[in-house]
């Protein structure tokens, strides 16, 4: 089987001969995605609760040793565990007054860990930025009284409380229309490319010498001119 070769020449004459298709399949892409992002997609809101967690060897009014902040950050794993356990969530959904089960909080909810300190930070995301904020507050009043009943040699404190977001967190309009614009282009363009390699119709001499350069050109056939014949014709007459 023949291999055929493709230069970027090739690739680049082929896109300059359909830019105009592509750039209007690129804008109907753009289009489409700022219309599904707009009316289709629900905008979230995220809201977040920053806490610190300390061990029981830390001191305020003393320096802290090495050991007990290698203590502390590794109650930092422990607890962001604990955080959607179902003991702690149970108690955030008595807090609502049960408006939510553990699961539904659960999904609401993502726990972040700062690489090597104490902190750590809850996303709650919902449809509402209110509720996103009042689900956030719900748990920083209660998981610092659970961690304290546990016992397990922490504590954890509230840096900063969940605030009523602005602005929706997703979707990101302004992503989606790039990825938009890079797959309606990139689509596109592979759809002609796939399309021109299927062509197997002869159109200009170029067509044989590239495919069968051992073969030579013995002749071309001039395009005929249609009114040629009827005018002959008419003269005759």
């Amino acid at each position: 089987m023949k291999e055929v070769e493709i230069s970027l020449q090739d690739l680049y004459s082929l896109f300059m001969r359909k830019l105009r298709w592509i750039a209007v399949i690129t804008a109907l892409s753009i289009v489409a995605a700022t219309l599904f992002t707009l009316f289709f997609i629900t905008p979230m809101y995220t809201s977040s609760v920053t806490m610190l967690v300390t061990s029981y060897g830390d001191r305020s009014n003393a320096s802290v040793n090495y050991t007990e902040i290698e203590a502390s950050r590794s109650l930092v794993k422990s607890y962001s565990k604990l955080i959607t356990s179902s003991r702690i969530l149970s108690q955030v959904a008595s807090e609502l007054e049960n408006e939510f089960t553990v699961a539904q909080l659960r999904s609401m909810m993502s726990v972040q860990t700062l690489s090597d300190t104490q902190i750590i930070v809850v996303d709650v995301e919902t449809a509402s930025p209110e509720l996103s904020a009042k689900v956030g507050n719900a748990l920083a009043d209660v998981l610092p009284g659970e961690i304290a009943k546990m016992e397990i040699g922490g504590k954890v404190d509230i840096i900063d409380y969940a605030y009523v977001p602005t602005s929706h967190s997703s979707p990101n309009l302004m992503l989606n229309l790039v990825i938009a614009a890079f797959v309606g282009a990139g689509a596109s363009f592979a759809f002609f490319f796939i399309a021109e390699r299927l062509d197997t119709t002869v159109r200009e001499e170029e067509d044989l010498t590239d495919n069968f350069k051992d073969i030579p050109i013995l002749g071309t056939v001039p395009p005929l001119d249609p009114n040629a014949e009827s005018m002959k014709g008419g003269a005759a007459k």
